[in-house]
């Protein structure tokens, strides 16, 4: 009888950890993540500095997944959260005022309404970005405030965001910190 009170305890006491663990389990991960690496991860010869809510989801070949777990944003009340996908493209240079005008013409063909764009500059760095609602529009992501900008570096250095709108100021934020490094890994 004894023993069967205590396991009764044992799975009540760990039912109740998974059960507000488990809706913190990114946070947990980017916090784990950030004491084993730090604040900064590298793709060829970039470094990216990421904020405490960030960390790296995926780092598959010539490419990174930097995922948002919310902690900026609090008030959110459903379980998706702003993604930036980073890819190196193995051409040299890239004309971003041709990146911009094909981009502009692939969301204006696919019916999205309002395209987006800003340019950025750091230093001797131009990043190119254009983009929208257009997984709303396509796609019909069920979020009204849901954005996907895609944005170029003319050293081939593609960023793609997607997430909710407020968290854009956080993504244009995020893209001056990017470093090239000499020494590629």
């Amino acid at each position: 009888m004894k023993r069967l009170w205590r396991l009764s305890v044992c799975v009540a006491i760990l039912g109740t950890v998974i059960y507000f663990l488990y809706p913190r389990r990114f946070q947990l991960a980017a916090r784990i993540w950030h004491w084993k690496h730090g604040d900064v991860a590298r793709l060829r010869n970039w470094d990216f500095t990421l904020p405490r809510d960030w960390y790296v989801e995926d780092e598959p070949l010539n490419a990174i997944d930097f995922r948002d777990t919310g902690f900026a944003s609090r008030a959110r009340s459903v379980v998706w959260y702003s993604s930036i996908t980073v890819f190196y493209s193995h051409e040299q240079s890239i004309n971003l005022d041709f990146m911009r005008s094909i981009e502009r013409q692939r969301f204006a063909t696919s019916g999205m309404g309002a395209i987006e764009e800003r340019t950025l500059h750091d230093g001797n760095e131009t990043v190119v970005c254009v983009g929208g609602d257009f997984l709303q529009t396509i796609v019909n992501v069920p979020f009204p405030n849901w954005v996907s900008m895609d944005c170029s570096t003319s050293d081939g250095l593609h960023l793609l965001f997607n997430g909710f709108r407020v968290d854009l100021p956080s993504f244009y934020e995020f893209i001056p910190q990017i470093r090239k490094v000499n020494d590629a890994r």
